[in-house]
């Protein structure tokens, strides 16, 4: 009887502990893009008012955003001072890849440093500076997007681990 119930509790817990962790993803994702924006804010300020060199502005803006932009931030600024603005391109893909799989971007996620990746480098100031102003619109778009989604599937998410959880330990009782 005692095992059933231990049994019990625990399976409920399992179920509502899946569906917690998979809400907190949703979070994840919103923090992650909130501080990508803000990282594009940082750079664009960089470009626009200290008009500093790519490399100088990423190393300046890696000190005051997340550990992980940070280092993303970082190596591409070492490796574009190792091999100059020449391969740009090459550096950033490489580099964005590296951050894509370390956090939990989704594929239009991925669309946002591509698009960065063809801009920065090459283009004037002006263009630098409106290119990354767009890319900040388009990540507060997909900001509200998935903020929608974390409160709609959070929710869900959280109940439906709940609820399978009881639900599965009524039919094996």
């Amino acid at each position: 009887m005692y095992i059933k119930i231990i049994g019990s509790i625990v399976l409920i817990l399992s179920a509502a502990a899946v569906g917690y962790l998979k809400a907190e993803e949703l979070e994840v994702r919103v923090r992650v893009l909130k501080e990508m924006k803000r990282m594009i804010t940082f750079l664009q300020g960089e470009l626009r008012f200290h008009r500093a060199e790519l490399s100088e502005a990423f190393e300046s803006v890696s000190e005051r955003v997340d550990p992980l932009f940070g280092a993303f931030l970082r190596q591409t600024a070492k490796e574009l001072e190792k091999k100059g603005s020449d391969c740009f391109e090459n550096i950033w893909e490489k580099q964005y890849e590296n951050l894509l799989q370390a956090e939990c971007f989704r594929k239009e996620d991925a669309k946002l440093f591509e698009m960065l990746e063809g801009s920065l480098g090459y283009l004037d100031l002006t263009m630098q500076t409106e290119s990354l102003n767009l890319a900040a619109m388009q990540v507060e778009e997909v900001i509200k997007t998935a903020e929608e989604q974390r409160q709609t599937r959070g929710k869900l998410y959280r109940t439906m681990g709940v609820s399978i959880g009881a639900l599965v330990t009524l039919l094996i009782i």
